[in-house]
């Protein structure tokens, strides 16, 4: 071959690598993607040992985000089960019916059954959902517990079914 040939040659492959590369990296990457969505988060967060004993935990939630902007106090109450030190699964109930005036009917006492774990010692992810595939509630709530290691604070969101919309407030818990 003589070297307009081999000019030619080294130039269609150049050309076919910038085109081709991108696409396998592009490839590559989604698969890697794919895999880490795999993964739960709940899963690596639950990595971290749980800091709290199975049991009741009770206190009160503040709706501060509901429909038509309603916001009020209901009482609250969690039950813990600790499975392999990491992760938790249990139940939350709530009485929204305690919330004078408010736009939410429902039949009180609502639960939902929760899983999560602790993220970098103190910190608590919990995923709420309903015990009815047929019903769209569901939730997060973020909650740290306190040095004493008998209360927990933080913040949730979700669907609530009864609401029909998004909502959002506090929680505090103690150790029952």
């Amino acid at each position: 071959m003589d070297k307009d040939t081999w000019l030619i040659l080294f130039t269609a492959l150049g050309a076919v690598g910038t085109i081709v590369a991108p696409i396998i990296a592009w490839r590559l990457s989604k698969e890697r993607q794919e895999e880490r969505n795999r993964q739960s988060l709940a899963s690596i967060i639950s990595k971290a040992p749980a800091l709290i004993k199975p049991g009741d935990w009770a206190g009160k939630s503040t709706l501060e985000m509901g429909p038509q902007n309603y916001k009020g106090d209901y009482a609250v109450k969690c039950h813990f089960e600790v499975k392999e030190d990491r992760i938790l699964s249990g139940e939350y109930t709530y009485w929204v019916d305690q919330l004078s005036n408010s736009p939410i009917t429902t039949s009180c006492p609502a639960t939902l059954s929760l899983r999560g774990g602790f993220n970098d010692g103190r910190f608590m992810t919990l995923w709420l959902e309903s015990r009815d595939p047929n019903n769209t509630h569901f939730g997060i709530m973020i909650l740290e517990l306190a040095a004493n290691k008998k209360r927990l604070t933080g913040v949730w969101v979700g669907f609530g079914l009864n609401a029909g919309a998004f909502v959002a407030g506090s929680v505090q818990l103690d150790r029952q």
